[in-house]
């Protein structure tokens, strides 16, 4: 046992006098930093110029507000004019212009009588998008809320004479009491707990692209190894030895950057319960390691492994669910560690397939060994 602690520490002393380990555990802390950097600033998905017409409008400054308030997808910029609103989008500098018209309460009067013909704010974009669409929805449900109360006095008027004797503001009393301010929906996470915090949603993708530098470091390792390898340093050890020593280069290389990559997470807000995190942590550790032996015995040579190592990691980012997670990418998906890393903390499922995954990889691992030793 002894002697085993003695060789890990050595491998692991001998793989962190090379740049690119400590490059990549650098760019851990900056991948967090600079993403939480951006959270910090004005952001969104898309970008809306709003324009209010009429500056002492008190309805358009109410709409104003709602559109503004909790509105963590749409960047909202303001413009005096129609036609700086149109420059700025011309120009590209956003995505679609709101325009809130003078004598707000009059539009919201001729469109309850004709919806058609009179419409109450006007939309300018350069093209229409999915991304534009769900924004729109925010605007929709502004105006719904200041055209909901007249339109309701409009059909009590002229549907139930019976109440005519009631005020305006009588009527808007029923209208306002059975207003709720509970949740439509409730949300849950299935098989595992929540986040302690709500996470923003520029940070979604920390956890992805960290797993993909832990991947990144098992290839690195798996190149070192060649090169050591290459050179002699582990010549007078024996071949049914060498897989050992080569698991004990990745562990090496794997657990300062993912020790790192675990307070980062948890830093951030991005980690569930602690001990559901260590168990990913430590079963990610195995699944890269052994992705990186596999990978190497895939690759002819070094020059091999390194061509295949930027491509890696373009399939990994387009594959694995780090930005978007589409429904025909899933059997690949399984293919990379990075997806169970992303996967396994939120689901139990995942959490069980890590160790069938590093078990496949290491058998097919024995596989190509046996392979290799017949060819010979």
């Amino acid at each position: 046992m002894k002697k085993a602690i003695i060789w890990f520490w050595m491998l692991g002393k001998r793989l962190y006098t090379k740049a690119l380990l400590w490059i990549l555990l650098l760019l851990i802390p900056v991948t967090v930093l600079g993403l939480q950097q951006a959270v910090r600033e004005d952001s969104g998905i898309v970008t809306v110029v709003l324009v209010q017409e009429d500056a002492s409008d008190p309805l358009a400054w109410t709409i104003r507000q709602m559109l503004t308030e909790q509105s963590e997808l749409i960047r909202f910029i303001e413009a005096d004019s129609i036609s700086q609103a149109e420059a700025l989008v011309t120009a590209g500098k956003a995505d679609s212009a709101w325009i809130l018209p003078e004598d707000l309460n009059g539009r919201i009067s001729a469109f309850l009588q004709d919806p058609l013909s009179h419409p109450v704010a006007q939309v300018l974009q350069r093209q229409d998008n999915v991304l534009l669409r769900l924004a729109r929805e925010k605007l929709s449900g502004a105006l719904f809320h200041c055209c909901s109360q007249p339109l309701y006095l409009q059909f009590i008027r002229e549907n139930t004479p019976q109440l005519a004797q009631l005020s305006d503001e009588a009527l808007l009393e029923y209208f306002r009491h059975i207003g709720t301010d509970q949740p439509l929906f409730s949300f849950s996470t299935l098989g595992s707990s929540p986040p302690a915090s709500q996470p923003e949603y520029l940070l979604s993708p920390i956890r992805g692209l960290l797993g993909i530098l832990l991947t990144v470091c098992s290839l690195a390792s798996a190149l070192y190894f060649l090169q050591d390898r290459r050179n002699g340093t582990f010549g007078w050890i024996t071949q049914c030895r060498m897989p050992l020593v080569e698991l004990g280069g990745q562990l090496a290389a794997l657990l300062p950057l993912s020790a790192v990559s675990l307070l980062s997470l948890t830093l951030c807000g991005q980690t569930v319960s602690l001990g559901q995190e260590l168990a990913v942590t430590l079963l990610y550790i195995l699944c890269t390691a052994s992705f990186g032996m596999l990978m190497r015995r895939l690759c002819i040579g070094s020059r091999t492994l390194s061509l295949m190592l930027c491509i890696l990691v373009l399939a990994m980012l387009v594959i694995c669910p780090v930005f978007l997670d589409t429904e025909p990418l899933r059997p690949l998906q399984l293919l990379f560690p990075p997806t169970y890393y992303i996967q396994a903390p939120y689901s139990s499922t995942y959490l069980l397939y890590m160790p069938v995954y590093t078990a496949t990889c290491l058998l097919a691992c024995l596989l190509l060994e046996k392979i290799s030793f017949i060819k010979r």
